[in-house]
């Protein structure tokens, strides 16, 4: 298998995985967007928005939009910082507390659906395997980005 093979490998798992967890976030009330901010504040709760976004790694507009219909929907509350407000920290609600708890039955239970029929011994190496992925993508998302942004700037 070449390069190009593995990716497209890669791309069908990564599709297949999204479409899984969508559909079954969206039965259990949950929109695309919410999971990974709710899973960062389930251990971050009280963050500032730019730290969300740069652990959810999405860009800030971004955050603002999906954060606003999350507080629309009694998901999470923003509160100015005391020290400094211009800086909004971002805290889930009860209603998010349940929604963080059906995020993680749900998530428990695509991962029992992805590794059915697997040995632990074989989910601990396929995971692995994955978080070496992950990193190698982060790094290159990091790498592409800083390319892109000393592009811009000397093109301004």
């Amino acid at each position: 298998m070449d390069s190009y093979e593995r990716s497209i490998e890669l791309l069908r798992f990564c599709r297949s995985h999204h479409k899984l967890a969508c559909t079954m976030m969206r039965r259990n009330g949950l929109t695309a967007g919410v999971p990974p901010i709710l899973d960062y504040l389930h251990d971050h709760n009280g963050c500032i928005q730019n730290e969300l976004s740069r652990n959810c790694h999405l860009e800030p507009a971004t955050i603002t939009s999906i954060l606003t219909t999350m507080e629309r929907d009694g998901l999470i509350e923003r509160r100015a910082d005391p020290g400094d407000r211009r800086v909004w920290r971002v805290y889930m609600t009860g209603v998010g507390a349940e929604a963080d708890k059906t995020l993680r039955r749900t998530s428990a239970r695509i991962a029992e659906l992805c590794f059915e029929g697997f040995a632990p011994e074989e989910i601990d190496a396929a995971l692995g395997i994955l978080a070496r992925i992950t990193r190698n993508m982060h790094r290159a998302m990091d790498t592409e980005s800083e390319c892109c942004e000393e592009k811009k700037k000397n093109h301004d």
